[in-house]
């Protein structure tokens, strides 16, 4: 593997696990792994008193916890919102932000007034079937991914499987209908 700034690292196994941008480098080295990653955004607040200790899921607005006290926040709506330029810049329109600020203030127990502190804008991991492709790349030895937008729900046991996978070997039956062979052209072949 070569790294952006052109260090070359060399092992028995590699886990590409780069987010939105693994299915670009598979297909570099003639992987198709199919994406549809969509632009999105989670807005964080300054730290807030609030009795939050969960993830909150409403029809209007996802939020949850972070480590220094504040929220992050997002929403389909909100994400559908974006603007993508010519170049690939996303943009948020202006009313969009203190809408979704709006939304969450609205379904926090005592309605706490919420400050932005910053935006991440990004692409979401999304494979072009929107499940989750986790283990080793059959075309090329050593070579293992993990590609996903499943992060919270799935991310501590999908790890450990692919880990186990790598240093041993055994391919988790939990894992069967992820594998990257369901994009191949052998695994999509009429028989």
């Amino acid at each position: 593997m070569r790294t952006a700034g052109g260090d070359e690292v060399r092992g028995d196994a590699l886990l590409l696990a780069t987010g939105p941008s693994v299915a670009g480098q598979l297909g570099e080295l003639g992987i198709e792994i199919g994406t549809s990653s969509p632009p999105a955004f989670v807005a964080f607040t300054t730290p807030v008193d609030t009795a939050l200790t969960t993830t909150l899921n409403t029809p209007h607005v996802a939020i949850r916890r972070t480590v220094d006290g504040g929220l992050a926040m997002d929403s389909g709506w909100s994400e559908r919102s974006i603007e993508v330029g010519d170049d690939g810049t996303l943009r948020i329109p202006d009313d969009v932000v203190p809408r979704l600020l709006d939304e969450a203030r609205r379904v926090l127990s005592g309605h706490p007034e919420l400050t932005l502190a910053r935006i991440g804008s990004g692409y979401k991991p999304v494979p072009a079937d929107g499940e989750p492709v986790y283990g080793r790349i059959s075309e090329i030895p050593g070579l293992y991914v993990a590609f996903s937008h499943s992060g919270a729900t799935q991310g501590l046991i999908a790890g450990e499987l692919v880990a186990d996978e790598i240093a041993t070997g055994f391919v988790s039956p939990l894992l069967s209908a992820f594998r990257p062979d369901r994009f191949t052209s052998a695994a999509t072949a009429p028989a």
